[in-house]
């Protein structure tokens, strides 16, 4: 064979070899979660708390159904969900904190026969959240006003990290969770049912 046609063999030999490493991914698939594992995780993340509950959760956060988040004042997006349909009175919601500045969470949520609630980082610390407005009525659909709570993060998120919204139930059984999520870039600290109000972009209580 002459040397030309050798020496071209090597060098497209040589780029296939490139173009395959860059290609090659640098890290692993996640592996699936299966529901054997995913219900003992659910059982046992309802019976412990702190650290050891996050850790379990976010052992398992690809099986979590996401939601949508909006970054725009007064937008209301609502995200509906079945939760509690394994029936092991633990479940649980994620979502990714967009790229920017946009990150003190807001949302309003709807969700019946609920024991406690939480948010956790999928990876590192978080300080949670503190107060909530239970109670208010709406220009809303009944459904959403039954148990309707407003809440704010006073700590803000990191743009590009994953969070899961946990919720234990007293009961087994589906609940339908009624979630609106607004993040937005401002540095409230003192936040009001009514500022959670604007920036969820509901319309102004009923009855008052």
């Amino acid at each position: 064979m002459p040397r030309m046609h050798i020496k071209w063999i090597a060098c497209i030999l040589n780029l296939s070899l490139v173009a395959i490493s860059v290609a090659a991914p640098a890290t692993q698939p996640a592996v699936a979660v299966g529901d054997e594992a995913f219900d003992a995780a659910l059982t046992k993340a309802r019976d412990v708390e702190g650290a050891g509950r996050q850790q379990t959760l976010a052992a398992v956060s690809s099986r979590f159904q996401s939601v949508d988040v909006s970054t725009t004042p007064g937008r209301n997006v609502w995200s509906i969900r079945t939760l509690n349909e394994r029936g092991k009175q633990m479940d649980a919601v994620r979502f990714t904190v967009p790229d920017g500045t946009n990150t003190h969470f807001y949302w309003a949520f709807s969700v019946a026969n609920l024991d406690s609630w939480y948010i956790v980082p999928v990876q590192g610390e978080l300080k949670g959240f503190e107060d909530f407005y239970p109670g208010l009525k709406f220009r809303l659909p009944a459904v959403f006003n039954q148990n309707l709570v407003l809440q704010d993060l006073p700590t803000r998120l990191t743009a590009g990290e994953e969070y899961i919204l946990w919720f234990k139930f007293s009961k087994p059984g589906p609940e339908q969770a009624y979630l609106s999520i607004v993040l937005l870039d401002d540095d409230k600290r003192k936040v009001k049912a009514e500022d959670i109000q604007a920036a969820v972009g509901m319309r102004k209580q009923v009855g008052k």
